[in-house]
């Protein structure tokens, strides 16, 4: 799966702009997700089991599992793929965070590594602070991204599915089709919930000890410029500055101050989406129960066709996930192009 990752992505790295890049890259997941889940799918099926539940179109997870008589190979190769997946997914919101990426520092190789590329003018001490920062704020980033990309990926598959449900001409149409989204619901239920559990924002320890160096030095910056004024009036007293030269040199100091101030802001303005951050990942995670719901509802329905072979109509039972997108909508995620990096380190002071 992973050389068919990367030639993907050769393709999409050349040519496109920020949201095409973005839309590109989310529909190149939904396809190969899709063609991953029914290729597990079709492994589940090939087992051969007399099991009454290895019926055509059951799905094989690590937790549904009612067979005596499966292959550890087949077990383990299901479990390998939906491992794949949820790498995919963060692989995927990697690329995408980092073509994003407004300061234009940051780049991914076919592997998935990221690299730092600093400017050769600026001082070492400035480029590791800039190198930290940056990735910090992608890790934070690729965090967000992936769990929004999984949920939309989650509710367009099952969105697509309930479409083609109803636009089925007979009962056994509908099965095939209902079987199909309770497998791929279930399934995306199920890694989201992992992933969920798993994600983090580790990036934010960084960014905030980066702030507070940041902080002691603009502490510093305001304490000499308030001296240099004092001095300056010192000077003028002593009838050794002209009021015309102290008036320009406190215009000067001042501006420094503004300036000073104005990368404390700026600070103040990124901790701010940071904590915004932090919200949206708290508030994803008290959805976890709505998404074990969501799955338990679709194992139910699994059940269900399971038992019932052919029905006249059956109905759906598991319902959109818009109370999750409309929880994604709104993600606003951190991102810092090179104004505001110098900006934020002091680099322009």
């Amino acid at each position: 799966m992973w050389k068919v990752i990367i030639s993907l992505f050769v393709v999409l790295q050349f040519g496109y702009a920020e949201k095409d890049f973005t839309e590109k890259s989310k529909k190149a997941l939904d396809g190969i997700v899709k063609k991953q889940i029914e290729k597990m799918s079709n492994l589940a099926n090939s087992t051969k089991s007399a099991n009454e539940k290895n019926v055509k179109g059951y799905v094989l997870s690590s937790h549904i599992r009612a067979f005596s008589d499966i292959d550890a190979h087949i077990k383990s190769e299901i479990n390998s793929m939906r491992e794949d997946i949820k790498g995919l997914i963060i692989r995927i919101a990697s690329e995408i965070e980092v073509n994003n990426d407004s300061s234009g520092k940051l780049s991914i190789d076919d592997r998935g590594n990221v690299y730092y590329h600093s400017d050769k003018r600026l001082a070492k001490d400035i480029k590791d602070k800039e190198e930290k920062l940056l990735k910090a704020n992608l890790q934070n980033s690729v965090s967000v991204r992936s769990i929004e990309l999984a949920i939309r990926l989650l509710a367009n598959i099952n969105s697509e599915l309930i479409q083609q449900g109803r636009n089925a001409k007979t009962g056994k149409e509908k099965e095939k089709i209902y079987m199909k989204q309770a497998i791929y619901v279930y399934e995306m239920s199920d890694m989201l919930l992992e992933l969920l559990d798993k994600v983090s924002l580790d990036g934010v320890g960084v960014i905030y000890s980066i702030y507070e160096q940041a902080k002691l030095r603009v502490d510093g910056h305001l304490k000499d410029i308030q001296r240099d004024i004092k001095e300056v009036d010192i000077l003028v007293k002593d009838n050794l500055m002209t009021l015309e030269n102290a008036e320009k040199e406190k215009l000067r100091l001042n501006t420094n101050k503004k300036g000073v101030l104005k990368s404390l802001n700026i600070w103040k303005d990124i901790l701010k989406k940071v904590s915004n951050q932090e919200s949206f990942l708290s508030r994803l995670k008290q959805h976890k129960r709505l998404i074990t719901y969501k799955r338990n509802t679709a194992l139910s329905q699994l059940e269900i066709l399971r038992d019932i072979r052919t029905l006249k109509e059956i109905k759906n039972t598991i319902g959109s996930f818009d109370k999750l997108v409309d929880s994604v909508s709104s993600l606003e995620l951190l991102t810092i192009d090179e104004y505001t990096l110098q900006q934020l380190l002091g680099n322009s002071e």
